[in-house]
């Protein structure tokens, strides 16, 4: 039996040319899948690339505003540090000056006495203790007394009363001056009238603070028939206006004796009293005598 071995072999030659062509095929695709996979990475890489650029002049940015920031909080914190050291030094400076206007020198203190007729030798003793107190202080000290004393004032009230050499007393709480004329005759009667009418002339006035302090003082010119009956009623005054005020304040009074008119009622001339106010004092003798002796001061325990 003879073969045919050309056709075979075009036959295997086919086959092998076919599988050639699927082979190489099959490479194309993948090749071509590949291809495709590395662009699609590559386009993640760009995006990533894009978004981390950002990222970074993002981050630039902040770190710059950070900086400026820090920047700008370093010349503040230099500046705070500038000031409290200015204000320091001012404040030293106000103490040194405060300290030096308390040094009173003696040959000034020494003539610093009260009228033959004042009962204010005790308190001027105490007010220059005090002043000699203050002086020894260091500045700081001194600022800080007066700090208390304005903190105080946000929680009570001084009152002025003074007894002008005419034979007005004149009454100031600050905001307002009242006059008030003693116009009875005996020495009794009036204390008891500047108790009527010093309750009546606070009477206008508006609520007062927890604690109201009266500041007593008269003119060395004032006769004893006008400022005693003031001080003989101050006590009785002071007891009145308290209750009237339910003990929602409380009110004490220091006497500082013959003394010139505290600039709170300078500002009032006598003129200005009303009607009811206008009458002549009593002249002098019988129960307006001028005593020789100084006068008499009810006393008046502070409240704890």
């Amino acid at each position: 039996m003879r073969f045919q071995l050309t056709p075979l072999l075009d036959l295997l030659l086919i086959v092998v040319f076919a599988q050639f062509l699927e082979g190489k095929q099959a490479d194309q695709a993948r090749d071509e899948r590949a291809e495709a996979q590395i662009e699609a990475k590559l386009e993640e890489l760009d995006a990533d690339r894009v978004e981390l650029t950002e990222l970074r002049e993002t981050l630039n940015e902040r770190n710059a505003r950070l900086e400026e920031e820090r920047n700008r909080a370093v010349e503040l914190a230099r500046s705070a540090v500038r000031t409290a050291q200015d204000m320091e030094a001012a404040t030293n400076r106000s103490a040194d000056l405060l300290t030096e206007l308390l040094d009173v020198p003696e040959a000034i203190a020494s003539q610093l006495t009260p009228e033959p007729r004042s009962d204010a030798e005790q308190d001027l003793e105490s007010a220059r203790q005090r002043i000699a107190q203050l002086r020894d202080q260091k500045g700081f000290e001194v600022l800080r007394f007066l700090a208390g004393y304005e903190e105080l004032l946000k929680r009570a009230e001084i009152w002025t009363l003074h007894v002008r050499g005419g034979g007005f007393v004149a009454l100031s709480t600050g905001s307002n001056v009242e006059l008030i004329r003693l116009e009875a005759d005996g020495q009794r009667e009036r204390a008891e009238e500047f108790v009527r009418k010093l309750f009546a002339a606070t009477k206008i006035l508006p609520q007062p603070k927890g604690l109201v302090v009266i500041l007593v003082s008269f003119d060395r010119t004032a006769r004893a028939g006008v400022y005693q009956p003031v001080l003989d009623g101050l006590g009785e005054a002071v007891r009145r206006l308290e209750v009237d005020q339910g003990g929602r304040t409380q009110y004490e009074f220091a006497v500082l004796g013959a003394a010139p008119e505290p600039a709170a009622t300078q500002g009032t001339p006598d003129s200005a009293a009303g009607p009811g106010d206008a009458a002549e004092p009593p002249a002098e003798g019988g129960t307006l005598k001028e005593p020789p002796a100084a006068p008499s001061v009810p006393s008046q325990e502070p409240n704890p």
